[in-house]
């Protein structure tokens, strides 16, 4: 008797099968839109938004979730490796990577409607906003590490800043 291997049985069936994401960071998207879809339903749950600024693809947010007319924007910053980085290096990284996070949801409030808008849905595929994003009404930076990153640089650098981060949950 033939023992069928799952590479096998899948390419002999008549449904292809899905495509597995190959990084680990598309991983997380796919992750995490699965787990946003259980309480806010997979059918308001949008992945990839993206946008096209002077003749230039970009992204918008990794996640778009409408609720009445409104939109949350969630930007999720992952590793690809989060062993390769040392307690201090990973606490830099995630500084860096929340500040992008915040400048990237903040041009994204700032952006004239005008800019078409589209993005992944699980079910219907490609959908499109023509007439931008629908109002903001909150967003969300996250930011994965695999320990505590606030520290006191981070205290001083926020200090001098003119942003209120105040409201900002960090692990401590």
């Amino acid at each position: 008797m033939e023992i069928l291997e799952p590479e096998r049985v899948a390419s002999l069936s008549s449904v292809s099968p899905a495509i597995m994401p190959t990084r680990r960071t598309e991983w997380a998207e796919r992750d995490v839109e699965e787990f946003l879809s259980l309480p806010f339903i997979s059918e308001f749950v949008f992945r990839s938004v993206r946008t096209i600024v002077n003749r230039k693809q970009e992204e918008v947010a990794d996640f778009l979730i409408l609720h009445r007319g409104a939109c949350l924007l969630v930007e999720q910053k992952c590793q690809e490796d989060p062993s390769l980085r040392t307690p201090q290096k990973a606490e830099w990284w995630a500084l860096k990577k929340a500040k992008e996070g915040w400048s990237q949801i903040r041009r994204a409030i700032t952006r004239p409607r005008r800019f078409a808008v589209w993005c992944e849905h699980s079910r219907r595929g490609r959908v499109e906003f023509r007439n931008g994003l629908p109002p903001i009404q909150h967003s969300i930076v996250t930011v994965e590490v695999f320990q505590p990153v606030i520290s006191a640089r981070y205290r001083e650098s926020t200090a001098r800043s003119r942003w209120s981060t105040d409201h900002l949950p960090f692990s401590q």
